[in-house]
Formats: structure tokens, C-alpha cells, sequence
């Protein structure tokens, strides 16, 4: 009786261990890897209900009883069909190899992205997400090209007209009908002036600038019809009457209205005194150039002086008169040919904006030392590039 309940017995060991096996398995597997159920299916693994190890420790001397599920199922001798398990030899791997990668999951730190070039970046904004911005908004400053000088441009021509030149006759009859009378002007103040033109010359075009010069020397002397020529056929911006004197240091500019004629009284070229015509008027239509032309002169002639006198007083740290009237300086009382309140040069530029300056040099004799020289000549300068000829 025994013998025939003992495949029974064994059958029962065997089943019984199995559902221990099970129950460890499910245990084991609900604590520690629940977090895949959220996994891709793909990541499923049969769990091995029991391995081959387990049959072996249960096995007997009976020879007859089959360690195989093969085996076990045909000593049952029951074909209900009931399907077993399938078995795995390598669960014990798979469960391990699952708990690994959760713990590695769980250890290791949260990956970032990171942008070893700033450029790179800034290229793909530009490129793929924001067609709004161009490259130029997202390079760096510093690779940016420097700003252009102005007259790279624009082609500005700047006309230096030194005042005087070597002895000129008297009583020639200029535009208007206007008498010259002899030209030579103090000695010391041809040569200072010259130098300070000169220097003026080098140092803007070393900025760019084109320049002209009414006069390259001291043995020359245009006269003033010459110089105003010479000025509208340059293309120039600006013309800049460079004097000295004495006491007075100025600068003047254009004005509609301002004027110069004749003096009779030293006057000697027949029909320079006839009358009616003696008298030219700034924007009066005496020199054939439209009057709006001419107020346009005036009013770029007053800004552009403004700034020049603002930077020789900046430079030579003292005052400097700004004005339009230069009566005091051309009076009928001084004997010249022609009087008024506007230098020649100015009168007759009536399509050219000009800058009449004085440099007082406070010597009885008008010279200069050479620093007095440098600060004329730097005032200038500064005074021309901080002008804005765009408007002219």
C-alpha cells in the first residue's frame, strides 16, 4: 500500500515545493520590479516557477520517478490537460539582471544636454527656430566689423583757403563789379597761416578726408573769383577762410543779406565806381545763383561754424566769437576798396558753405609760436570731423 501511495507522495513533494517556489518568485517580483510594469511589453520575462536545481534536491533512490515535467505529468497519470509551466534555466539571470538595471536607473543622475559651443547655438536659433533674427543679432559684439568711416562714403572734400599769398596788383574788378584792391597781407601771417593749412591738410587726410588747398606756397596768391572756383570744382563741402590777426579771434559764417561795395573814396579803376552796381548782396540774385540755394548756404555755413568755434574754444581754452557780421573788420574807415560786413570769400560762395576764422595771436607783429600753430590746426580739425555733411 505504501509503496503504491509512494509516487503520490513524491508527486505531492514536488508540487508542493513548486508552489513555494511560485509564491517566493511572485514575491520577489511584485516588491522589486513593479516599476516595469509600465514598460514595453517586450520587456516581459517568463518567471522559472522551478529550476532544474530544485528537481534534482528532491530526487530519490527511486529510480523510477523522473526528475522532467515530461515525466511527472505521464506518473500523474492524469490527462486533464493541464498545461505546466513553462520552464526556464535562466530566470535567476532575468530577475537579477532586471533588479541591476533598476538600481543603475535609480543611481544614476539626470542626463543634460550640454552646449560646448555658444555659437553652435545661437546658429540653430537663427537657423531652425526663430527666422526673425539674422546672424548679425547673435554674433558677439567684439566680431562685429568697426562702423565705416563717414567719408569712405560720401567722398567729402574739405577746401583750405590760406589767406593771402604774395603781392597781388590793385583795382582789379572781381564778380559783382567789386574792386580787389592789392593783395599780400602781413608777412608773418602768410607763412603762419600757410604752415597751419598745411598741417591741417596731412592730418585729415590721414582721416580720410579728401582735401584742397587754394594755395600749396607763398610765391601764389588767387584771387578771390580763383579760390571759389577752385572750391565748387573740388566738389567741396565746406570752404575755410584760415587767418590770424592780432586781437581778434573768430569765426564767421554766411548770412542772407550780408553784403560789401565799392569805396569811392580809394577807388581809381574807371567804372568801378559806377552807379547802382557797386553794392553785392548776399542771396540778392546779383551772382546768378538761386536764392533758395543760397539761404540753404547760409544756414549750413552758421552750423557748421558753430561747431568749429565750439571745438577751437574746447582746444585753446578761451573765447572764441561766433558771428555773421564782420563790419568791424572790413570798414569803410580802413581804406580798402570795398567795405562792409562779409569777408569776399564768403559773399561770393553763395553755393558753398564757408568758415571765415581768425586765430588772435596777441603778438604786435601777428606771429605765432608753434604751439599756438598746433592748437589753431587740432580746433580745426576737431571742428571738421565733428561736422555732419550729410545734410549739405
Amino acid at each position: 500500500m505504501t509503496h503504491k501511495l509512494r509516487p503520490y507522495i513524491y508527486i505531492t513533494v514536488v508540487l508542493f515545493a513548486l508552489g513555494i517556489s511560485i509564491i517566493s518568485c511572485l514575491s520577489v517580483n511584485h516588491s522589486d520590479i513593479s516599476g516595469q510594469a509600465s514598460r514595453p511589453s517586450g520587456n516581459d520575462k517568463t518567471i522559472t516557477t522551478l529550476s532544474n536545481d530544485l528537481l534534482e534536491s528532491v530526487n530519490t533512490d527511486d529510480n523510477s520517478i523522473s526528475t522532467s515535467p515530461s515525466a511527472l505529468q505521464e506518473n500523474n497519470g492524469n490527462s486533464t490537460g493541464h498545461t505546466q509551466p513553462e520552464i526556464s534555466d535562466d530566470s535567476t539571470a532575468t530577475v537579477a539582471s532586471i533588479l541591476q538595471s533598476e538600481e543603475e536607473d535609480a543611481a544614476a543622475p539626470e542626463q543634460k544636454t550640454i552646449i560646448e559651443d555658444d555659437s553652435a547655438l545661437l546658429q540653430d536659433i537663427v537657423t531652425n527656430n526663430d527666422p526673425e533674427l539674422t546672424q548679425d543679432e547673435v554674433t558677439d559684439a567684439s566680431a562685429k566689423p568697426a562702423p565705416e568711416n563717414k567719408t569712405e562714403d560720401a567722398a567729402i572734400t574739405i577746401f583750405l583757403s590760406p589767406g593771402h599769398g604774395s603781392r597781388r596788383p590793385a583795382n582789379e574788378i572781381g564778380l559783382g563789379g567789386l574792386v580787389y584792391g592789392a593783395s599780400a597781407g602781413n608777412t608773418n601771417e602768410i607763412r603762419n597761416v600757410l604752415t597751419v593749412s598745411q598741417r591741417l591738410k596731412e592730418k585729415l587726410e590721414a582721416a580720410g578726408y579728401n582735401v584742397v588747398m587754394a594755395r600749396e606756397d607763398n610765391n601764389s596768391n588767387p584771387i578771390t573769383d580763383e579760390r571759389i572756383q577752385m572750391a565748387r570744382d573740388a566738389g567741396a563741402v565746406i570752404g575755410i577762410s584760415i587767418h590770424s590777426t592780432t586781437t581778434l579771434n573768430s569765426c564767421w559764417y554766411q548770412e542772407i543779406g550780408g553784403w560789401r561795395e565799392n569805396n569811392h573814396s580809394t577807388s581809381t579803376v574807371p567804372g568801378a565806381l559806377g552807379a547802382g552796381n557797386t553794392r553785392v548782396v548776399f542771396g540778392g540774385g546779383q551772382l546768378g545763383v538761386d536764392a533758395n540755394v543760397a539761404q540753404k548756404t547760409a544756414e549750413l555755413s552758421k552750423q557748421y561754424s558753430t561747431i568749429i568755434t565750439r571745438e577751437r574754444m574746447a582746444v585753446e581754452g578761451r573765447n572764441v566769437v561766433n558771428t555773421s557780421n564782420a563790419s568791424g573788420s572790413f570798414s569803410q574807415s580802413r581804406g580798402l576798396t570795398t567795405f562792409g560786413n562779409m569777408a569776399l570769400e564768403m559773399l561770393l560762395a553763395e553755393d558753398v558753405p564757408w568758415v571765415y576764422c581768425e586765430y588772435g595771436t596777441g603778438t604786435s607783429d601777428n606771429s605765432m609760436t608753434d604751439e599756438q600753430i598746433d592748437l589753431y590746426v587740432k580746433g580745426l580739425y576737431n571742428g571738421i570731423l565733428a561736422i555732419d555733411y550729410s545734410a549739405g
